[in-house]
């Protein structure tokens, strides 16, 4: 992925999270239709961070919670190495906080907005803030196109 066409601003607020060698893995790994999980959640990102800048209020734990709301570290097409795959958009988002928490150490505030991104599927983990609920559309409407391009 190149990332040339995305903001200098953007590109200096990722860095400490995309080049670690656990994130890079990511690319390895399908998330929806071509793209791959490093892609879709720099897209994720980067649509967050164009809210921010157009409402002018600037929020890194979005931001971050955008890098890693799929920081889930596996292949959940391959059924033969993740046999519970019908029940992935349930189970990751925790998944993907407990890895961001060991790699990253994140706060509360962007734990939960792991946590609950995948809502309504996470029914228990309801979006505790205007963030969270941003944090969900933009994963819906970055993974509705990605699945148009397959």
């Amino acid at each position: 992925m190149n990332l040339d066409a995305y903001d200098s601003e953007f590109k200096n607020l990722i860095q400490d999270i995309i080049n670690k060698d656990n994130y890079l893995k990511q690319k390895e790994f399908i998330s929806h239709g071509k793209t791959n999980l490093f892609e879709h959640q720099i897209n994720v990102a980067y649509e967050c961070f164009l809210y921010l800048k157009k409402k002018n209020k600037m929020d890194l734990d979005l931001i971050y919670a955008a890098l890693l709301h799929d920081y889930y570290l596996y292949d959940w097409h391959d059924i033969k190495k993740y046999p519970r795959k019908r029940f992935h958009g349930f189970h990751h988002p925790k998944t993907a906080m407990n890895n961001a928490i060991r790699d990253y150490h994140i706060n509360k505030r962007c734990q939960s907005m792991i946590r609950s991104h995948m809502f309504p599927l996470t029914l228990f983990h309801f979006p505790k803030s205007k963030h969270a609920f941003i944090l969900t559309i933009k994963d819906k409407k970055v993974s509705r196109g990605e699945m148009k391009n397959k």
